[in-house]
């Protein structure tokens, strides 16, 4: 396995969530093409064993990320992971910091496939390529204002 190596910039999307421990801020960064290659994190005004913890889950995802861990396979292995003291507001769920990576994780992959459409067909399947301002199917002829 070969570690992928960090572009100078990279551009990221920022998440907080509510949590039994506090407020937990999470960015995802993504290369050019938005794939996620590092996640930061930090438990609000927090220090200590959260702190760490917190710290070493961000760095542990963002090494699995930079040896090709597809995040599906992070979101499913983070995604329900419980603690004593869960969160819950507006119909929204946080069950533990592990639980609030996995959503992290999540609505940075769904966001990114809403910016770029994963460059799919969303009736085919079929990739895109950019004609103009639009992005057109090779196959069967959509077209999608970019």
């Amino acid at each position: 396995m070969t570690k992928k190596e960090r572009p100078k910039v990279l551009q990221g999307k920022s998440f907080c969530f509510e949590t039994g421990c506090g407020k937990l801020y999470i960015t995802i960064n993504g290369d050019k093409e938005g794939k996620p290659t590092e996640v930061m994190a930090r438990m609000g005004k927090s220090g200590g064993c959260v702190a760490s913890q917190i710290e070493g889950l961000g760095r542990l995802c963002s090494a699995a990320l930079q040896y090709d861990v597809e995040p599906k396979y992070l979101i499913k292995q983070l995604k329900g992971i419980r603690c004593p003291s869960p969160y819950e507001k507006d119909g929204i769920k946080i069950n533990s910091c592990s639980d609030a990576f996995a959503k992290a994780l999540e609505g940075y992959m769904e966001m990114e496939v809403e910016e770029t459409g994963s460059n799919k067909c969303s009736k085919c399947k079929t990739n895109l390529k950019k004609v103009k301002n639009n992005m057109v199917c090779e196959s069967c002829g959509f077209e999608r204002a970019d």
